[in-house]
């Protein structure tokens, strides 16, 4: 009799061992974004593709997604952890996608947003007010859109296990709404209209299978925002179903890796719109994932007149400014989630925005990549401070210049040692002498500041020439072995409007 408890102790040891191991088989499980299991073919192989070494990775890809019976462990494994949770919970995707109850599923961060008070709502908000107002200086609108939050508007099928530790009583989204609104802020709060959704209608504002908004949520947001911001009364004339997802409406749903096929049946609604007169204005969206389903609506419906720039979930850069300085109306779209924390991309594109936006152009002389609209000769190599003239002639051309009255910073210094102790440079710009630049030792940096007029920009153009008088290199004056002719150092180059 003990010898049968022993052998059945043992098993349930050897089985728990084991869990471990399936589990860190599945989470390199290759999958895409659109949720549908993506298995590699079998590369063919050639002489020439083995001699590149094109073959051997493709090959190394194949082997990863069909060794060892791995799709069938994966789908053990998990089956396993179903059974162990009683078919409440399941874990797919690293661990950040949660099967909740009748097959919903969530992405763990949006649990985030169940606090027992709003002490988490970050300081960082207030930078929105700040945006607000050099956005008005430059006749820009800022509006906020408050994507919904899967679990808040799903509280119920969230695991037990979830739930415990979670609640609502903070009504974070309420909360952002009247901090949003107290800076001024036309902000629209698609929570609540989730939750009338819900309430009132018969189709729901997000899909099983999916973590983000459907398209009839996102279109019925379009449809409540235009009107909530005065864009327009737009009209549904029909709904469009189909038995299979648009777009990314199931974005997650085969990531679980489960036994059986995760596609419980749904039917997926699009809102089809009358569609109304377009806003005359160039829109920037600057959003999460959510506003990809929010921009193709704003477009079904009428409300793009083709001027539209959409800014994702990659961090904005130097090259974008030009283009979001034209717009006329700039919509944030975010869950509250990436409000939450304070360097979360929500407030780092703020900070870029803040940082960028009241420049036409802000430059760095020690970036390696250069603006579109920005172009130089007579300069060295980039150095991690910035770079040295290393001629006679610097030129420095912008492009894509407005029409207005312009200030160009420039912070300089100048190469500067015992042997050689001054420069000079004569200041042109578009051929025309502006100033002398003078730097000697001891003494304060000259003036680098030049004022243009709307008058001296030539078809968006402005040419900065600076002809220097000595350039010298240090080789020449036993300084080192560097043989450029050095002169100018030049840190960074910003314009504005006066």
């Amino acid at each position: 009799m003990n010898k049968k408890y022993n052998k059945f102790f043992v098993g349930i040891i050897f089985a728990l061992l084991a869990l471990p191991m399936t589990y860190f088989i599945g989470i390199s499980e290759t999958t895409t974004t659109a949720g549908t299991e993506s298995i590699t073919p079998i590369p063919s192989i050639q002489e020439k593709s083995f001699q590149d070494k094109k073959f051997q990775p493709l090959f190394e890809s194949w082997w990863n997604s069909h060794f060892a019976f791995r799709k069938t462990m994966l789908k053990t494994k998990n089956t396993i952890y179903d059974w162990a949770n009683f078919g409440k919970i399941h874990s797919g995707s690293q661990q950040t996608i949660i099967q909740g109850k009748e097959n919903i599923i969530y992405q763990k961060v949006y649990f985030n947003s169940f606090k027992k008070n709003c002490s988490h709502i970050p300081d960082n908000l207030k930078k929105l007010k700040d945006l607000k107002n050099i956005l008005a200086k430059k006749n820009i609108e800022l509006f906020v859109i408050l994507a919904p939050n899967k679990a808040v508007t799903y509280p119920e099928l969230i695991p037990l296990r979830y739930k415990y530790f979670l609640g609502d009583e903070c009504k974070y989204y309420d909360k952002l709404e009247q901090r949003i609104t107290e800076y001024g802020i036309p902000v629209y709060n698609a929570q609540k209209l989730m939750h009338d959704i819900r309430k009132n209608e018969d189709i729901e504002p997000f899909n099983k299978t999916g973590t983000h908004w459907n398209f009839y949520g996102a279109g019925r947001t379009v449809q409540e925002s235009a009107k909530h911001f005065n864009w327009g009364d737009i009209k549904i004339k029909e709904i469009q179903t189909q038995t299979t997802p648009y777009f990314t409406e199931r974005d997650f749903g085969n990531l679980l890796n489960l036994w059986y096929k995760y596609y419980p049946n749904q039917t997926f609604y699009k809102p089809i719109f009358d569609k109304v007169s377009p806003l005359s204005d160039t829109i920037t969206i600057i959003s999460n994932s959510f506003g990809n389903e929010y921009k193709k609506m704003f477009i079904d419906a009428g409300l793009s007149n083709g001027k539209l720039n959409h800014y994702e979930n990659k961090p904005l850069t130097s090259e974008n400014i030009p283009l979001i300085l034209k717009s006329n109306k700039i919509i944030l779209i975010y869950t509250d989630d990436a409000l939450i924390t304070a360097n979360d991309q929500f407030y780092k594109k703020i900070d870029f925005l803040l940082n960028n936006i009241q420049y036409i152009t802000n430059y760095k002389f020690s970036d390696k990549k250069r603006p579109n609209n920005l172009y130089t000769s007579g300069l060295s190599n980039p150095e991690s401070w910035g770079a040295w003239s290393n001629s006679d002639t610097v030129e420095i051309t912008l492009t894509n210049m407005p029409n207005k009255n312009l200030i160009i910073r420039f912070d300089t210094r100048g190469f500067l040692e015992k042997q050689r102790d001054y420069q000079n440079a004569k200041v042109y710009i578009n051929n025309k002498y502006i100033t002398k630049w003078q730097y000697k030792r001891g003494k304060p940096l000259p003036n680098t500041v030049l004022e243009v007029s709307a008058k001296q920009i030539k078809n968006g153009e402005i040419k900065i020439r600076l002809e220097i008088e000595n350039p010298v290199s240090p080789k020449e004056i036993g300084h080192n072995n560097d043989g450029r002719k050095l002169a100018i150092g030049f840190h960074t180059l910003t314009v504005e409007e006066k």
